[in-house]
């Protein structure tokens, strides 16, 4: 090879070889700083996840609050409940979808201590199932609230739930309700 071209081979090798290395380095920086940007993004979705989970929890076990105390107060469901009165049957069965109407849930089970489904907001046909290890088995969720499969008429779908016991002429009872944690 003559001198010229071992010149050419030099200044080539110079200028390229530093070029490669640059481009290692950036593109070894390019794809560190893209892996930390998306973990960050990654965290922060699940961190605002876990406050609209939590903050929706709160609200379903507000609403389930209150629909105890309303259940407290109405004396013809107390009557339905007691099974003195056998006419009134329809009127149990019909309890839970009118009060997940008014608190906007879309799914709410009323069971007696056994987990027998008194009443279902969402499925109607549910009456007299028996589900004795949902209440325990929420009551028992670390964060108090679970995703649950439920079906309803149109389909089955995910609810967040939470559930609250409930003392009611000396029986116990289990409220259970939830919505959906997709809007």
């Amino acid at each position: 090879m003559k001198i010229r071209g071992q010149i050419l081979l030099a200044s080539l090798l110079t200028t390229v070889l530093p070029l490669v290395l640059v481009m290692l380095v950036v593109q070894d920086n390019v794809a560190r700083r893209f892996a930390e940007l998306d973990t960050r993004r990654v965290e922060d979705q699940i961190r605002l996840t876990r406050e609209d989970l939590t903050e929706r929890s709160s609200e379903i076990i507000g609403l389930l609050d209150g629909l105890a105390d309303r259940m407290r107060d109405d004396n013809t469901l107390r009557l339905a409940l007691s099974g003195e009165r056998p006419d009134l049957q329809e009127q149990l069965i019909d309890y839970a979808p009118r009060a997940m109407s008014l608190m906007d849930l879309d799914f709410l089970l009323i069971q007696d201590a056994g987990g027998t489904v008194l009443s279902s907001g969402h499925f109607r046909g549910a009456f007299g199932l028996e589900e004795p290890r949902l209440p325990r088995l929420l009551s028992h969720v670390s964060s108090g609230h679970a995703l649950l499969p439920a079906r309803s008429a149109q389909g089955a779908f995910l609810a967040l739930a939470r559930t609250r016991a409930l003392q009611l002429g000396g029986k116990s009872y289990h409220l259970t309700g939830g919505i959906r944690p997709v809007s």
